[in-house]
């Protein structure tokens, strides 16, 4: 299944929110200038879009920086990893509780 793919720009704010969360030893040169929505289509008037920013360093459960928006705002949140595989034994790329279906690397379409 195709993800959302809304598109927002990395703005200062939330690179600096980012580096704060994830903390010093994080690597903040690997923040793309933008990112899209990677949760299946949903309805934007009731649901955040999400993007993963930063796995935490040294963190082995697959906690990481988010990014959560909408068009009238944008948060950055330390989310666990989903702990789903799929039968190939495949993790879920997206957060723990994450709404719709999982995301498996093999089968989604960015």
């Amino acid at each position: 299944m195709p993800a959302c793919a809304a598109p927002t720009a990395l703005g200062l704010t939330i690179v600096a929110h980012t580096l704060i969360l994830a903390g010093p030893e994080s690597d903040v040169d690997e923040l793309p200038p933008y990112v899209t929505c990677e949760l299946d289509p949903h309805d934007t008037t009731t649901q955040d879009h999400a993007a993963h920013l930063l796995f935490l360093p040294g963190d082995t459960e697959g906690k990481a920086v988010w990014l959560l928006w909408n068009e009238k705002h944008a948060r950055t949140q330390i989310k666990d990893g989903c702990q789903e595989y799929d039968p190939d034994h495949e993790i879920c790329t997206l957060y723990a509780a994450h709404p719709h279906s999982h995301a498996w690397r093999s089968t989604r379409d960015y």
